[in-house]
């Protein structure tokens, strides 16, 4: 029939993103595993191989970047952040994924909004673990910001312009914190769960 692993990676993505977008809720990342392991079954039923961790296995394992930019990646692993109590983390980048992806000027001053109110103030209820000269920093920039958006009030509702790099040295922290903590063990997680339900 022609029929390879690589019809499978594709089938299977498909599938999670049809099945996140209609079903957010239910749709929970031990759902996700399931479905993964079904479809490995089924890829090498189907193609008679043994499927290797560069086949049917997530792509997404390939780097936090690729992770992120995954709708089943970023999944599991805002799944995988909450299970190790740093719901924190979860929720920044969250946040961040809407700075980044705003539409205009007006949504990206709302998530920055949030942001500081979450995740940067010392009170947030997802306050990141920083230290205290970039905490400063950012709040220092957002007041500017605030002044700025005072002085220019518009009654026609035009915001202050918010850099696209404003959380670059947040950003750059929690990255090398998630590298170096949490990463790796999130990889493994991935493989041990799929080597436990499908043992070689």
């Amino acid at each position: 029939m022609g029929i390879t692993v690589r019809h499978f990676v594709i089938l299977r993505q498909s599938l999670h993103e049809t099945l996140s977008y209609y079903f957010p809720d239910d749709y929970t990342a031990d759902v996700q595993y399931a479905f993964d392991i079904i479809m490995t079954v089924a890829a090498e039923i189907m193609t008679g191989t043994i499927v290797s961790s560069s086949g049917i296995d997530p792509c997404f394992l390939k780097s936090l970047e690729e992770c992120l930019n995954s709708v089943v990646g970023t999944n599991y692993f805002f799944s995988f952040l909450r299970r190790r109590a740093c719901d924190e983390i979860a929720e920044y980048l969250k946040l961040m994924r809407q700075f980044e992806k705003a539409s205009d000027e007006s949504d990206r001053y709302a998530v920055t909004k949030a942001m500081m109110h979450l995740c940067i103030a010392t009170d947030g209820t997802h306050a990141l673990n920083i230290s205290f000269e970039i905490r400063n920093q950012t709040i220092e920039a957002f007041e500017k910001l605030q002044i700025k958006q005072q002085r220019q009030f518009d009654p026609y509702g035009q915001t202050v312009q918010v850099p696209s790099d404003f959380f670059e040295t947040v950003h750059v922290h929690v990255r090398r914190l998630i590298i170096k903590n949490h990463w790796s063990a999130f990889v493994d997680s991935i493989h041990d769960f799929r080597d436990f339900v499908i043992p070689r």
